[in-house]
């Protein structure tokens, strides 16, 4: 990314922050920093902290459509809504969104991402204690929308993995370490046969439940950046926040103390719910899918993410 890029983006970014701030009871001229700016796969973000103004202006400039952006910013506005009151578990407001423009302001949550916390924790236990963490927000969303427990159902993913070795094994699909996700698919199949039809309970999804959008604070647990709200089996976003663990920071870990750590705080269902113990190896095969198959397309990172996702088959 370059230095202009990253110029030009935050200027116009703040543009609009100068343009919305008066609307919503904020000063213009407030003082800002950079969250985090993105350029990647025909996107291009930035998202601002303005913290005198207890605000967050994230701003998509392409890749997007104003659809998808209204329907994200309805499902934190109605997450927000669910868990109002909650003495621990909480999720920032919408203060202000404009889909066309790709815009939406956001209260300003306190604290640290999960990721950052066990980046620079120096003892088990600490690490431990964020992903219990991490445990306690999900379940408390997840109770408020309870659809109830239902049969697993697996025949149309297991018809796309199918479909997708075949295709591999054809090179009309190009995978990279193909024989390896070839192998780890199959023991994929056969897992989800084994699955079919048991119990698995479904909610609302957060949608991407990462340790980057865990915020925690003394006392208090945020979740930010839904997707458009959908029902579905709650195993997605568990396997969602496992996997991203173990590809940042401990692909060994499967199985091991730090899932034991989250299943602590997680009440809602079980590490045995059929969509958990399933889509905690599908998510496996569908990260690995996006990283580049040409070996010379891929950055260092991910090379890395590549030998963890691997580490994790195992």
């Amino acid at each position: 990314m370059t230095q202009i890029w990253r110029e030009e983006f935050t200027e116009r970014a703040l543009r609009s922050w100068a343009g919305l701030a008066r609307q919503i009871g904020r000063a213009p001229e407030a003082s800002h920093r950079v969250l985090s700016l993105r350029n990647e796969g025909g996107v291009q973000r930035v998202v601002l902290a303005f913290p005198t103004e207890g605000a967050v202006l994230k701003q998509t400039f392409g890749g997007f459509t104003a659809e998808a952006l209204a329907r994200q910013a309805q499902a934190q506005d109605e997450a927000a809504e669910a868990l109002a009151g909650d003495a621990n578990c909480y999720v920032p407001r919408v203060l202000w969104s404009a889909p066309e423009m790709g815009v939406l302001v956001t209260e300003l949550a306190p604290g640290e991402s999960a990721s950052g916390l066990i980046e620079s924790s120096a003892q088990s236990d600490e690490i431990d204690a964020v992903l219990r963490q991490a445990g306690v927000w999900l379940s408390c969303f997840h109770a408020r929308f309870d659809a109830g427990e239902h049969p697993f159902n697996p025949t149309p993913v297991l018809r796309f993995i199918e479909q997708r070795m075949a295709d591999i094994r054809a090179g009309s699909v190009m995978i990279a370490e193909p024989e390896a996700f070839v192998d780890f698919s199959q023991e994929v199949l056969r897992l989800g046969a084994a699955l079919a039809g048991k119990p698995t309970r479904r909610t609302r999804l957060h949608g991407d439940f990462n340790l980057r959008n865990v915020l925690i604070a003394q006392g208090q647990i945020a979740a930010i950046d839904f997707t458009p709200a959908r029902i579905s089996p709650a195993g997605f976003d568990v396997a969602r926040l496992l996997l991203d663990y173990g590809a940042l920071f401990e692909p060994e870990a499967e199985g091991d103390q730090r899932v034991a750590a989250f299943f602590d705080g997680y009440r809602f269902t079980p590490a045995s719910d059929a969509t958990v113990q399933f889509q905690r190896r599908n998510q496996i095969l569908a990260d690995w899918a996006r990283i580049p198959a040409d070996p010379g397309q891929r950055k260092l990172l991910h090379d890395i993410r590549l030998q963890r996702l691997m580490a994790m088959a195992q």
